[in-house]
């Protein structure tokens, strides 16, 4: 009789359990299908993922020599965790001691293995984030680059990458020229039609910082440049930003300074980047924000130079 009853008592108070476990789960599986949409990434949308989560350049072209020293994909790395997932690209540069004083640069590469081009006359969306560990002169150079190709048939020669990611003075800055000449060099000197250099503000040591652009790329009237910096709207341009060649310009990123090819006795260079991401028209500012990034912010003014550093 003792074990009818107790066998009875259990049984009344299974559902009980029961009831409490299922409002658990039900709770936790209600979170993380918040969390999932929040994170959700429109793919279709997207060209390219340069996220590092292959745990190497899968995508990217990166071979020590003529391009330059190639940068590394690491994990954490003491206190600098990836911005997102589990790698990161880490470049170091030191002007005294690397087999090339001036690069350590990845290039972004497309189909069958050859540099990604991207159309003019197109737009995109690009976002990326960028680790400045502290301990070291915030002077770097550039760190993310649009770079055309130069018609050379016609005689061009070498010029300034049409837009740039940099970092000088302890400042980051946005660097953008455009010419609608066949030949920039055609009067025997280079010459654009423009150029504009942005000074953002002072950047920050030991965080990641977060970057968003979009850009319609065009040498004339129609082009457009929308720059987002942690959320915040820092550039808004209407007009030429790039270079009118035949070929459209490709994308590269790390520490690239061409002031150091004579190697000064300056000290090493460290920046850490992550979370890449391109679309074309169709993508939108969440479909290539860094993961946990801030969403977009009202627009704040921007301080603008003439002048290239």
């Amino acid at each position: 009789m003792k074990s009818r009853i107790m066998t009875h008592r259990v049984f009344l108070l299974n559902p009980k359990r029961l009831l409490i476990v299922l409002l658990v789960f039900s709770l936790a599986f209600f979170f993380v299908q918040q969390n999932a949409i929040k994170e959700t990434r429109a793919a279709g949308n997207l060209l390219f993922v340069g996220d590092f989560e292959t745990g190497d350049f899968s995508g990217w072209h990166c071979k020590n020599g003529s391009w330059g020293n190639c940068p590394t994909v690491v994990s954490a790395q003491g206190s600098v965790q990836p911005r997102a997932g589990s790698f990161m690209m880490k470049s170091f540069l030191n002007p005294r001691t690397s087999s090339v004083a001036y690069r350590t640069e990845t290039v972004l590469l497309g189909e069958n293995d050859i540099l990604h081009e991207f159309n003019i006359g197109s737009e995109y969306w690009f976002g990326l984030s960028i680790y400045l560990p502290g301990g070291q002169p915030l002077e770097m150079g550039v760190l993310g680059q649009f770079h055309g190709r130069a018609d050379t048939h016609l005689g061009e020669r070498s010029r300034n990458p049409h837009l740039a990611l940099r970092l000088y003075d302890g400042s980051w800055r946005v660097t953008m020229n455009w010419d609608s000449k066949p030949n920039t060099y055609e009067s025997g000197e280079r010459v654009y039609d423009g150029s504009k250099d942005w000074v953002l503000g002072a950047a920050e040591a030991d965080k990641w910082t977060d970057w968003v652009i979009h850009v319609k790329l065009s040498y004339e009237s129609d082009g457009l440049l929308e720059v987002y910096q942690d959320g915040q709207k820092v550039i808004s341009h209407n007009g030429g930003n790039c270079y009118n060649d035949e070929r459209g310009p490709y994308w590269k990123m790390g520490i690239y300074n061409a002031s150091w090819k004579d190697r000064p006795g300056i000290g090493a260079r460290v920046a850490y980047h992550d979370e890449l991401r391109v679309g074309g028209a169709d993508a939108s500012y969440k479909d290539v924000a860094s993961r946990g990034s801030t969403p977009p912010q009202i627009f704040l003014p921007f301080v603008s130079k003439s002048s290239l550093p």
